[in-house]
């Protein structure tokens, strides 16, 4: 698409910013994905025109090989987030059989129809009807852009082996029907759900300023009961007994190494912990009632854990030791079991690890004598939160590629045969299900880009923002000359780009460099140190400032790294289970191991002292901090946390006298120093709502640069599928 310079387009109370990308109403910036963007502005700027729909994914989906469905998803988010339905346009109105047409005044904000919120807007039971995997368009052939001299020719061809394709691809299919979807929450502040086994009532974990409370919400009327005030802690994982009467939560407090599972009446009163089990992970109940399955990690050995127990605690027994060099069990804030409603299996969602790299499977495992197989042969990138629809079909989430959103799933025990049932550009999370229906946490992501103006005399800082963006961009540091590197999709794939302090002059530096956990610019030769997969290489990769001359430093699970002035680079090994943090450079081709069982490094400014969070076991079972010298390995000190928090990623002030951290006090999002050499503690505000990562310093120590991610998630209801 091709926006004209500068243009900013008005209509009621919206603005829509075509260079920055950015809309927002009232002055407030509001969350739209890059493509709802692009869809947004094209028809802004067609304003009063019918556009067909041939002319709309030619314009916004240049090049791209799309379905119609694309269209109707996006224009149905687009509704949502401009406060109107298909029945009552504001904006977007529907021509049957011609297409779509913007109408509104966009000259000067005289358009002023329905002045509320739209975060106040009442969607709930609304139904969203998707089209699913319809077949290619017709026209597609003939009347799409393609590049090139030949392009029918290339197209016949590649038609040709995708039929071959297709006719020799194992069974996987999405039914040709048409999925109802009904959103049950409108505030976005939802992180964790369940339901109950008869389909009746839905249990949601809630985003609250004190902590996370807990609702039940009864799905024929609507109503809901608050049945747990906000807590300073997680529900990691939420079950509820078959025979509806109790929910099972896994919670975790800040601070506790062990996350502990509770008995709480669905009507809500006194909770009881269940003794002897710890998971950070929704459990599964048989359906007799009587046992529990359960995973959990075993640090010490290095394995994740599949288990049992009676559902009062007692007769804990493990079915499952996963090695982490050979396999994976998900255990913190997942769903990863689920009991067969025969009472015969128990369904777990397995990461392993092969020669193609790490693949996703689903096993069955006997309860009993911990017998395996794989309930289907197909494997996904990642898959998590299985739930028995039926005693036959089991839904789950799941993601065929890296990068891709991941969509719900359904697989037949009978068959093994595997569909899709979603194919939408938000991501899911978190799924049960009951009576047959679907219940899952639907997610959307907005990003920007803040500098902090920093003053140890000020309590409150000063924020600007340079930079938004409808995805996650979770990465980002001070280039060498005050200019600002970081990681976007803006491209369709996770690059480095560079721009100016002020968000101005943008520009792509890697192709294809696949960016995965991690960004640091070194101070000591401007070069560019983050964590990607080349060509199924994992590890820590090194560029030269302008994103070329790509080497590799270390090979492994690696990530989070983090550079002294002197270049010398400290990085995270592990996923899921930390080895522990490793010490490199330029010149220490081999890494170091520096500490084991240590997690999330910095490194101070002059290169002698590393800091990263551990479990301390040999006290009191909480998390602290420890000081290592990055000459010898040994602890130098141990630095406990003041306050309860729970995100574990830190940076030094360029001074070295403080680990500097940013954290979560509710829905607000606060920074710490804590100093080195022990002292009172400082806490500043101001950095807004939402989640964040590390706080990465200016040279002069007087700002610093930090994302700032708005996470909205909503329970939806899946029917008809």
């Amino acid at each position: 698409m091709n926006d004209q310079p500068n243009r900013i387009i008005s209509f009621a109370e919206f603005e829509l910013d075509t260079v920055h990308r950015r809309l927002s109403r009232g002055g407030e910036t509001v969350a739209l994905h890059a493509k709802a963007f692009d869809l947004l502005t094209f028809l802004a700027q067609n304003n009063g025109r019918i556009i067909s729909k041939d002319e709309i994914l030619d314009a916004v989906w240049e090049g791209s090989f799309v379905e119609e469905a694309n269209l109707v998803v996006q224009i149905s988010n687009l509704r949502k987030v401009l406060g109107e339905t298909k029945n009552a346009p504001r904006f977007l109105v529907t021509v049957p059989g011609k297409g779509y047409k913007f109408a509104a005044d966009t000259s000067e904000n005289l358009l002023m129809i329905e002045t509320h919120s739209v975060s106040e807007l009442t969607i709930e039971h609304e139904e969203e009807i998707i089209p699913q995997w319809q077949t290619l368009r017709e026209k597609t052939a003939f009347g799409r852009k393609w590049f090139g001299v030949g392009g029918i020719a290339v197209f016949a061809a590649l038609t040709i082996v995708a039929v071959g394709w297709f006719l020799s691809r194992p069974a996987q299919t999405v039914e040709n029907k048409q999925l109802k979807l009904a959103k049950l929450t409108t505030n976005g502040k939802i992180v964790n759900a369940t339901m109950s086994p008869d389909g009746k009532f839905a249990v949601f974990a809630q985003k609250e300023d004190a902590g996370e409370s807990l609702w039940l919400r009864q799905l024929e009327t609507g109503s809901e009961n608050r049945i747990a005030s906000p807590q300073p802690h997680e529900y990691v994982g939420l079950t509820v007994s078959p025979d509806n009467q109790f929910i099972f939560a896994s919670v975790f407090s800040k601070n506790e190494i062990d996350p502990l599972i509770f008995k709480i009446p669905i009507i809500g009163g006194v909770s009881q912990q269940i003794p002897n089990i710890k998971s950070g992970a929704s459990i599964s109940i048989s359906p007799d009632g009587k046992r529990f399955a359960f995973t959990d990690s075993n640090n010490a050995e290095k394995e994740t854990l599949l288990g049992v127990a009676d559902i009062d605690g007692t007769n804990s027994r493990i079915l499952i030791r996963a090695k982490h060099d050979l396999r994976y069990f998900e255990m913190f804030k997942s769903s990863p079991v689920a009991w067969s409603p025969d009472g015969a299996f128990v369904a777990v969602a397995v990461t392993e690890k092969n020669e193609n790299g790490s693949q996703a499977a689903i096993l069955m495992i006997d309860p009993n004598d911990g017998s395996e197989r794989y309930l289907t042969e197909k494997r996904w990138k990642s898959l998590s939160n299985p739930a028995w629809l039926d005693a036959d079909k089991l839904a789950f989430i799941a993601a065929e590629e890296d990068g891709l959103p991941s969509q719900i799933w359904t697989v037949s025990r009978k068959t093994g045969e595997a569909k899709q049932l979603t194919n939408e550009l938000q991501t899911y999370n978190w799924l049960a299900a009951g009576s047959g229906k679907i219940l899952a946490g639907q997610v959307n992501f907005f990003s920007s880009l803040r500098i902090a103006e920093f003053a140890e005399s000020e309590k409150t800082l000063k924020v600007r923002e340079i930079l938004t963006a409808s995805d996650q961009i979770d990465l980002a540091d001070w280039g060498a000359n005050g200019d600002i590197v970081y990681a976007s999709r803006a491209s369709g794939k996770r690059e480095l780009w560079r721009m100016n302090a002020d968000g101005s002059n943008q520009k792509q530096i890697t192709f294809d460099a696949n960016i995965r956990f991690g960004l640091a610019v070194s101070p000591a030769d401007e070069s560019l140190i983050f964590g990607s997969r080349q060509a199924d290489k994992k590890g820590i990769w090194q560029s030269d400032s302008s994103g070329q001359k790509l080497r590799q430093l270390s090979d492994g699970s690696d990530q989070l790294p983090d550079v002294s002035n002197d270049g010398k680079i400290v990085f995270h090994r592990g996923v899921g289970y930390a080895e522990g943090v490793f010490l490199t450079s330029n010149s220490e081709p081999n890494p170091r191991l520096l500490r084991e069982k240590c997690y999330f490094p910095a490194i101070s400014p002059d290169g002698a002292q590393m800091a990263c969070y551990f479990m301390d076991w040999e006290a009191d079972r909480k998390w602290r901090i420890a000081l290592v010298a990055t000459d010898s390995g040994a602890l130098v000190r141990k630095i406990s946390l003041p306050i309860p928090i729970y995100e574990r990623q830190i940076r030094f002030h360029p001074s070295g006298k403080y680990i500097t951290q940013i954290f979560s006090a509710g829905e607000n999002l606060k920074m710490i120093l804590l100093p080195v050499a022990g002292g009172e503690h400082k806490i500043f505000d101001g950095l807004g709502k939402g989640s964040s990562n590390l706080p990465e310093w200016s040279p002069d120590g007087k700002q610093f640069l930090y994302p700032l991610i708005a996470e909205t998630q909503d329970a939806v209801l899946l029917t008809d599928f």
